[in-house]
């Protein structure tokens, strides 16, 4: 399948979307906040990174920029993870380069399928 980086300050919170994505075949990479996940995403380049929008220091909004504008990581696919529902957060986010962004609590079965088709557009492209 793919190598997925999944950047959230909440350890189990990415503890338990990797027990969600190893069973369908993902390599899982964590970032513990937005400098590591950054930092991750340059050195390893996955083929999509599941990023949360809540997060102190350096909040998801600045992350999704500064990959949008490294060109080692601008085409890295990034799926906004969240508890936000606002449409306008959401629009937001996908006007500044996010691929998708799914609303916590989410289908887990569904949110895998929704990365495995990110990762294979990707592929495609």
């Amino acid at each position: 399948m793919g190598r997925i980086l999944i950047i959230d300050d909440e350890p189990i919170l990415r503890h338990s979307t990797r027990l969600l994505l190893e069973p369908f075949g993902h390599e899982v990479l964590e970032g513990k906040d937005g400098r590591s996940g950054l930092r991750l995403a340059h050195d390893e380049r996955p083929d999509a990174i599941v990023l949360d929008l809540m997060m102190p220091m350096m909040n998801g909004h600045e992350v999704l920029q500064i990959l949008a504008d490294d060109p080692d990581t601008a085409e890295i696919p990034v799926v906004i993870l969240t508890a936000v529902t606002s449409p306008e957060v959401h629009r937001a986010c996908l006007d500044e380069g996010a691929v998708k962004v799914v609303t916590k609590p989410y289908d887990p079965e569904e949110f895998a399928a929704d990365l495995d088709g990110v990762i294979a557009a990707r592929a495609t492209a």
